[in-house]
C-alpha cells in the first residue's frame, strides 16, 4: 500500500501487546475502544446529576445556602466535565465493537489493518491488498463523506 502511494498517515494496526509494524502506525486509543461513547455518555450523565443536584439545593435550600439560577449551570458545566472525564476513563479499556470480532485473532497474533481512504479509492485499494495477500480476509466499513474545502485561488 505504501508502495501504491498511500500515506503512512492512512494506515493504522492494532496488534497484539508488544508487537510492531515498521511503517505504520499503531492504532490510537480513539480507533480501538469506546472513549468517545463514554466522553458522551459521562458527560451527559454527569451534566444531568450536577443540574438535579443543583436543582435540589435551589428548591430546598438549606439554612444559611442563597443559590440563583446560575448555580443550576455552574453545577451542570462541571458535572458534566468530571462526568466526561470518568467516563472517558472507563470507557478507555472497552473495545470498539466493530474491533471486537476480531479480538481472538489479534490476541493470536494476526494483525488487523486500517486503511483510511475516499470511497473512490475503496475498490483499488482492496483489488491491491488481494493481488499480494490474497488470504486477507477484507471487510469495508463506511464512514460519513467530509466535504472537501473549495479553495478560492
Amino acid at each position: 500500500l505504501l508502495g501504491a502511494g498511500l500515506s503512512s498517515n492512512h494506515l493504522h494496526a492494532v496488534l497484539s501487546y508488544g508487537f510492531s509494524l515498521p511503517g505504520v502506525h499503531q492504532a490510537t486509543a480513539l480507533q480501538t475502544s469506546q472513549v468517545n461513547r463514554g466522553l458522551f455518555l459521562g458527560m451527559l450523565v454527569g451534566g444531568l446529576a450536577g443540574m438535579a443536584g443543583a436543582g435540589l439545593a435551589i428548591w430546598f435550600p438549606p439554612p444559611s445556602l442563597v443559590v440563583g439560577s446560575w448555580f443550576l449551570w455552574a453545577a451542570g458545566g462541571v458535572g458534566a466535565v468530571v462526568g466526561g472525564m470518568l467516563g472517558g476513563m472507563l470507557a478507555r479499556d472497552r473495545l470498539n465493537p466493530e474491533i471486537l470480532p476480531y479480538e481472538s485473532a489479534i490476541l493470536r497474533g494476526a494483525v488487523l489493518l486500517m486503511v483510511d481512504v475516499s470511497r473512490h479509492e475503496v475498490n483499488e485499494t482492496i483489488n491491491l491488498v488481494r493481488l499480494h495477500h490474497p488470504e486477507a480476509f477484507l471487510q469495508v466499513a463506511v464512514s460519513p463523506e467530509v466535504p472537501k474545502q473549495e479553495s478560492s485561488s
